[in-house]
């Protein structure tokens, strides 16, 4: 089980044949799997671009980098919202190895483990980007709005002019809730999906969730609404309320919870809730919120331009 990071480092080991047979089961939680991996050579000259930008020439430098230095050496930030431009080597790399390649490749051609797997991402996926550069300093405008789309669109594979039609700012309250949408659909919700239909199109068990709770508590004041951000679903698998202060949980969030781990636990144990049927040709998906129902098809209609650069 993993999230975010954590829920692309469990796709990885589905299609690693080092990983064959540690597992017997699999939740990708916003794990944006359908992405692109770099390949050892690009990984390797991304590893040479950073200790050159640390003025390194061998391991014991690097080792003794400070945390500013290595953050502002590896470019976080360098664009608006950060992971827009972050150097994808610190992703899984295809090595020919660990990795023989991406995602979509070893599914395709069947190279894979087949195991129950749980797919799932959350409504407001980038609103947390959004707030944290804002927290940091940044400015949400329209100058940010416009450079976040044209860098996506690019590494995406889709035109800019179509984002920009589809999230335009009047749609939205304000340009950082529209750039928040753009990051959230093409880097997180739209890959998770993709995986979701990868995976159910090759045979395996494939269960899918919508977190769509829009009040999950998280650990920092702030004035930007964060809906059902990236990583809200967390403390309702766990039982551990993100808030500061916070000790238990109370009211609908409860319910939540005992909702959530439930139907996890059933999963790990081999024995998946009877309410939460496969992904299927439609879709089919547990919309995770107050009340707890199936949906189908969930951000299947904004994913469609995003899915055209795969």
């Amino acid at each position: 089980i993993g999230e975010s990071a954590g829920g692309l480092s469990v796709c990885a080991h589905l299609i690693s044949p080092e990983s064959e047979g540690l597992f017997h089961r699999a939740i990708s939680q916003s794990g944006l799997c359908d992405s692109a991996l770099d390949g050892l050579s690009d990984a390797e000259a991304a590893g040479e671009r950073f200790a050159d930008a640390l003025s390194c020439a061998d391991a014991e430098c690097l080792r003794a980098a400070s945390v500013d230095e290595i953050t502002t050496a590896d470019g976080a930030g360098s664009d608006p919202f950060g992971e827009v431009g972050a150097e994808r080597a610190w992703w899984p790399i295809v090595d020919g190895a660990v990795l023989e390649g991406d995602f979509r490749t070893e599914i395709e051609r069947g190279a894979f483990a087949n195991v129950p797997t749980i797919v799932g991402w959350n409504a407001d996926e980038g609103t947390l980007f959004v707030m944290l550069a804002e927290q940091a300093g940044q400015v949400a405008d329209e100058a940010a709005y416009d450079e976040v789309v044209r860098a996506i669109a690019a590494r995406a594979g889709v035109a800019a002019d179509d984002v920009f039609a589809q999230y335009p700012l009047g749609d939205y309250p304000d340009p950082g809730a529209a750039s928040a949408a753009v990051i959230g659909h093409a880097t997180l919700a739209c890959p998770s999906r993709r995986a979701a239909l990868l995976l159910e199109a090759a045979g395996v068990e494939t269960r899918a969730y919508h977190f769509t709770y829009p009040d999950a508590g998280f650990q920092l004041p702030t004035e930007r609404e964060l809906g059902a951000f990236h990583s809200a679903e967390i403390q309702y698998v766990f039982g551990h309320p993100s808030t500061i202060g916070r000790r238990s949980f109370t009211g609908d969030d409860r319910a939540l919870y005992e909702a959530m781990s439930l139907r996890w636990t059933d999963f790990a144990r081999g024995a998946p809730s009877p309410d939460w049927p496969r992904f299927g040709a439609d879709e089919t998906h547990l919309r995770l919120d107050r009340e707890i129902a199936t949906g189908s098809a969930a951000d299947a209609e904004m994913c469609a331009l995003w899915d055209g650069g795969r």
